[in-house]
């Protein structure tokens, strides 16, 4: 019950006792036993309910107490949970998608980057190296001859002349077969060293 509920039935019984009083002197003056038993009978109804509401007040009383004392603070969680997939996605398909492909994308930069520059840097030292044997060459054959035969050389290799492309496969053979059979000739020297 509010504070304003209270005060009405307050004043509202106030005024049934008073009526009662009133009631209660015009009986006595007309002396009518009946009438003062039903009176009787209100004022001890009267009474036991003044008695019950003030039980109800003093039990509202405590309620209310126990409820004060028992009130917490609420909690409140100040983070914000994300999930990659399902319906409380915070991603789209197309965002997890473009995700997916940087990972990918990330993950064999960093695995064959490296490999890629190392064989870069080792085909840039081999052009350079190539370049000053080249160089080297026709500045000798220039100093010996004044006459140029590599030049003449290096224009059919541009124009893919396929005599001078075969000549060249043979030759490389040929020197390679000649490499390999002098290196089987020292391990065979080795071999021989090892056995005495």
């Amino acid at each position: 019950m509010g504070i304003n509920t209270e005060e009405i039935v307050f004043n509202l019984m106030q005024k049934v006792a008073d009526k009662l009083e009133e009631i209660e002197k015009n009986l006595k003056s007309k002396d009518n036993e009946d009438l003062k038993e039903v009176i009787q009978d209100v004022k001890t109804i009267k009474n036991n309910q003044l008695l019950q509401n003030k039980k109800n007040k003093d039990f509202e009383v405590r309620v209310v107490q126990s409820i004060e004392d028992n009130l917490s603070i609420p909690t409140v969680n100040n983070y914000k949970e994300y999930s990659f997939l399902g319906g409380n996605s915070t991603f789209k398909k197309k965002e997890l998608i473009i995700l997916l492909f940087g990972v990918v994308f990330l993950w064999s930069s960093i695995k064959y980057l490296p490999s890629f520059f190392t064989s870069y840097s080792t085909i840039v030292k081999e052009k350079e190296d190539y370049e000053f044997f080249y160089n080297y060459i026709l500045l000798k054959q220039f100093e010996s001859s004044k006459h140029i035969t590599a030049n003449k050389f290096l224009e059919r290799i541009q124009q893919k002349d396929t005599v001078l492309i075969d000549e060249y496969h043979k030759l490389l053979d040929a020197y390679q077969y000649e490499r390999r059979k002098q290196q089987l000739k020292e391990e065979l020297r080795k071999l021989e060293k090892n056995d005495r």
